[in-house]
């Protein structure tokens, strides 16, 4: 992984709040030694899943989007392990201040800001660790993942969860 650019919370994840003008190595020793297999970037904050779909977060963290249970600020990469630390996760994106995770069941789990809802738990209530979102909550229906996700190696329509074609070796 190699991060550049504003890093005022951490966010590029080489223990620093340098900002680098040029791509900087963050070394694989950071995530147990696995490859990482996608890159998601927030508002001052960053993740990645590794090819066995751990999930690892750092950077700016006051309203829980890291997930590590704490609202402090990670300078490197955190393996976020409450909640879905037994799970494997094919999906993760960041938003402005929250976070969403899709397991290789197809379960979604959120945590971060949720002053507007954000975080579909029918609460406005900022959640520091990963919570399940039951999926009565989208009527049952089927986890939808967008074509070119880090999760498929289709690149023609949406895909179900049921179609999914895992990048990652178990």
């Amino acid at each position: 992984v190699y991060m550049w650019g504003l890093n005022s919370s951490g966010q590029l994840g080489d223990g620093t709040t340098t900002q680098r003008n040029v791509p900087t190595l963050i070394p694989q020793s950071a995530f147990n030694n696995e490859k990482v297999v996608g890159l998601s970037l927030g508002r001052n904050y960053s993740g990645c899943i590794t090819e066995t779909g751990k999930v690892y977060m750092w950077g700016r963290n006051d309203y829980g989007q890291l997930g590590d249970g704490t609202t402090a600020n990670k300078f490197v990469p955190t393996l976020i392990y409450q909640n879905i630390g037994d799970k494997i996760i094919v999906g993760l994106h960041l938003g402005g201040d929250h976070t969403g995770a899709i397991t290789k069941e197809g379960k979604l789990y959120t945590w971060g800001r949720n002053d507007y809802y954000q975080l579909a738990d029918g609460t406005t209530t900022n959640r520091s660790v990963p919570t399940l979102i039951p999926s009565s909550k989208f009527g049952n229906e089927t986890i939808q993942i967008p074509v070119n996700d880090i999760t498929t190696l289709k690149t023609t329509k949406t895909l179900t969860r049921t179609e999914l074609v895992p990048i990652f070796q178990q």
